[in-house]
C-alpha cells in the first residue's frame, strides 16, 4: 500500500520539536498559585498566544466508581482517590454551581460510558477570573488529589515562540509551515502537572538552536528533558515527515562535563520499550508486507460479485473503508460510506440512507455502513438485526446496491500485543526509523489476520 499524502496544508520544512510522552510531568512550582505565576511569566517572555486560544480555564468535576471504570472500553481514570469522599465531591459540585453558574458543558451518556465516568460537568471560566478559580480549588482540597483528580482546573494554549533577546516572533511558524503548533497544557490540583510541546522553526539542531532551548528553559514552567527532542524533516517525495530522535548530548555540556539540560529534573521516567533486534528485522518477509490485507480485499471483491449475497459483514478491520474501496474499484463500483456515529447537525441515519439510494437511480454501487458498537449501541443493534433483510430503518435497498457492514471490535491478543508494542515504541521514540516502521508493519499484519468476513445470503424469497 502506498503512503498517503500528508493531510496538513503546509509547505514542508524541516524543524526541531520537543515532544515528551503524553503523560503530564510535574511542574517546577508546587502550589496552583505559584504555577499560575510561572505560566504567566512564560507567556509574557517566551510566547505569543496563537489565534483565539488561552483565553479561558476549564473547571472539571468528574465522578466514577470501580464498576463504571471496569465496564468502560477506553477508561483512563483508575481507582477513585481514597482521600476524596462522595460527600466532599458533592459539596465541590455545589460550590462550583454557586461560584460559576450553569455548567458550560455536560458530556453525553455515551461519552461518559467511554471514559468510565458516572457524572461530569465542565465550567469554562475567563482567565480574568483566575483568582476566583484558585480560591475555589483551595476550598475543595480533599477532591483535588490523585492521578486523575475528581475536581481540577486546566489551562491550554497554542502559541508562537519569540526571540528571547528582541521579543519579536520567530519567523516561519504556524500551520502554514508545520503540522503541529507549540502547546502548553497545565492541570491545577493538589499535585500540579503540565505538558509542554515545542515546535522550533529551525532547519537543523545546531548550536544556535541548543542555546535557544537552554535559554528558554529559564522561563519554562516545567523542566525540559534533553532525551525528547526530534529533528523532523520531509521525505524527498513530500509524502510525509521523517522523525529522528536526537541524542541527549545535542544540547551540549557544561564546563564540568554535565548536560546543559538535566534529564533527571524533568520528572519523566522513560517506559521500557520492546524494540526489535537486527535479527528479528532480518527475518521479516518484506515481500508479504500486506498479504493479510490483500487476502481480505480479495474475499470482499469475490463476495461483491455474487448476486445471492444480502450483506457482507466485516468484523475487526480498523480501515475497512480503504479495503472495501479497493475491492469496489476493482469491480468498477462506486462506494458510499455511511457512519452510524453522527454529528449533531448532520442528517439522521434514515435520511442519509434514503438520500444515497435515491441518487443511485438504479446504478450498481457499494454501500458501506460503519458500526462502532460501543458508542451508539441501540442504533447499531437495530442495524445488525435488520441487515440480512436489506430493509434498514424503513429504507429498502435495491438489488443493485451491495451492502457491506463494518463492525469495530475488540482486537485479539495477538493484534493487541503488536499494536501496543508499536504504539509504545512510537510514543517513546527512542527506536530507529527502521525499527518503528518494522513494528508498524507487524501491527498491521496482526490486525488484518484477525479480520473476519462473513457473507449473509439473501432469503430464498428475495432471490
Amino acid at each position: 500500500m502506498s503512503a498517503p499524502r500528508p493531510y496538513w496544508p503546509v509547505t514542508l520544512r524541516p524543524f526541531v520539536a520537543y515532544r515528551p510522552p503524553p503523560t503530564r510531568q510535574p511542574t517546577r512550582s508546587e502550589s496552583p498559585r505559584d504555577v499560575c505565576a510561572d505560566v504567566r511569566r512564560f507567556l509574557n517572555r517566551v510566547a505569543k498566544l496563537y489565534a483565539h486560544t488561552g483565553n479561558s480555564l476549564m473547571i472539571t468535576t468528574r465522578r466514577w466508581s470501580t464498576e463504571s471504570v471496569r465496564n468502560a472500553p477506553t477508561s483512563y481514570l483508575g481507582e477513585w482517590p481514597s482521600e476524596c469522599s462522595m460527600e466532599d465531591f458533592d459539596a465541590a459540585v455545589r460550590l462550583a454551581h454557586q461560584r460559576f453558574g450553569t455548567p458550560t458543558y455536560r458530556p453525553s451518556a455515551s461519552n461518559l460510558a467511554l471514559a468510565g465516568a458516572e457524572f461530569e460537568c465542565h465550567w469554562r471560566v475567563s482567565t480574568d477570573r483566575i483568582d476566583d478559580v484558585l480560591e475555589f480549588l483551595a476550598c475543595v482540597p480533599s477532591c483535588t488529589g490523585g492521578e486523575f483528580a475528581p475536581v481540577n482546573a486546566s489551562y491550554t494554549c497554542l502559541f508562537l515562540l519569540r526571540d528571547l533577546d528582541s521579543g519579536a516572533v520567530v519567523p516561519m511558524q504556524g500551520s502554514r509551515y508545520h503540522p503541529g503548533q507549540s502547546m502548553l497544557s497545565v492541570e491545577l490540583q493538589r499535585s500540579c502537572r503540565a505538558s509542554l510541546r515545542l515546535t522550533l522553526p529551525f532547519d537543523a539542531p545546531d548550536d544556535a538552536v541548543a542555546n535557544y532551548v537552554v535559554a528558554l528553559q529559564e522561563h519554562a514552567p516545567v523542566w525540559l528533558d534533553p532525551r525528547y527532542f526530534d529533528h523532523i524533516s520531509p521525505e524527498p517525495d513530500g509524502s510525509r515527515f521523517q522523525r529522528t530522535r536526537l541524542p541527549a548530548s545535542w544540547v551540549g555540556v557544561t564546563p564540568t562535563g554535565e548536560l546543559r539540560l538535566d534529564a533527571s529534573r524533568s520528572g519523566i521516567t522513560p517506559m521500557e520499550v520492546d524494540l526489535p533486534s537486527d535479527a528479528e528485522m532480518a527475518g521479516e518477509d518484506v515481500t508479504r508486507d500486506d498479504a493479510p490485507f490483500q487476502v481480505n480485499c480479495a474475499a470482499v471483491a469475490l463476495a461483491l460479485r455474487r448476486p445471492s449475497v444480502a450483506t457482507i459483514l466485516i468484523r475487526g478491520a480498523e480501515d475497512a473503508e480503504y479495503m472495501v474501496e479497493r475491492a469496489a474499484a476493482s469491480l468498477g463500483m462506486p462506494l458510499h460510506l455511511v457512519r452510524t456515529v453522527r454529528a449533531s447537525r448532520s442528517l439522521s441515519l434514515e435520511e442519509e440512507l434514503r438520500t444515497v439510494v435515491s441518487r443511485l437511480d438504479g446504478r450498481r454501487a457499494v454501500l458501506l455502513l460503519e458500526v462502532v458498537s460501543y458508542v451508539a449501541s441501540a442504533t447499531n443493534a437495530a442495524l445488525l438485526s435488520q441487515m440480512a433483510g436489506r430493509v434498514l430503518f424503513g429504507v429498502a435497498l435495491p438489488p443493485e446496491v451491495r451492502l457491506v457492514v463494518s463492525v469495530d471490535g475488540t482486537p485479539g491478543e495477538g493484534a493487541l500485543a503488536a499494536a501496543t508494542r508499536s504504539d509504545e515504541a512510537s510514543t517513546e521514540g527512542f527506536g530507529t526509523r527502521q525499527q518503528l516502521e518494522f513494528l508498524q508493519r507487524q501491527a498491521s499484519r496482526a490486525g488484518w489476520r484477525e479480520v473476519v468476513i462473513e457473507v449473509l445470503p439473501l432469503p430464498e424469497s428475495s432471490r
